[in-house]
């Protein structure tokens, strides 16, 4: 029987982007029985989910702060034009700049709980150290 591998050693190999069907012959070939190998792709599948749930958070919040920058910087511009025109009134664009900060806000919270959710990365021992 060969030595059996460590269920972090194969979540490390989703994270290389390894396919389903490596990460089950190397199972095979370290002995794992049939019912294992299903436990273990679980956890595996699991990962790949966290993992694409993960990049599309990161997405939306990117999308969030993109969208209330830009808001901002049209009502601010409008609000900057309309003043400098000369005229001797002006448009006071701030519901476009208020709705811009507040998602822009709302972006970078959703990025810091994103941040605050992830589990700790897996250490790997430095063949270096002893």
């Amino acid at each position: 029987m060969k030595q059996k591998i460590d269920i972090n050693s194969i979540i490390e190999f989703t994270h290389q982007k390894k396919e389903y069907s490596e990460i089950r012959k190397l199972l095979v070939d370290n002995g794992y029985s049939d019912q294992e190998i299903k436990q273990i792709m679980k956890v595996v599948d699991e990962e790949q989910m966290r993992i694409a749930s993960n990049k599309q958070s990161a997405k939306n919040s990117l999308n969030l702060i993109l969208m209330g920058a830009l808001l901002f910087s049209i009502g601010f511009g409008v609000t900057v034009y309309t003043f400098l025109s000369g005229g001797s009134s002006f448009i006071l664009a701030y519901g476009a700049i208020i709705s811009g900060v507040a998602l822009m806000i709302k972006g970078r919270a959703n990025r810091k709980k994103q941040a605050s959710e992830r589990p700790p990365r897996i250490k790997r021992k430095s063949p270096y150290r002893k």
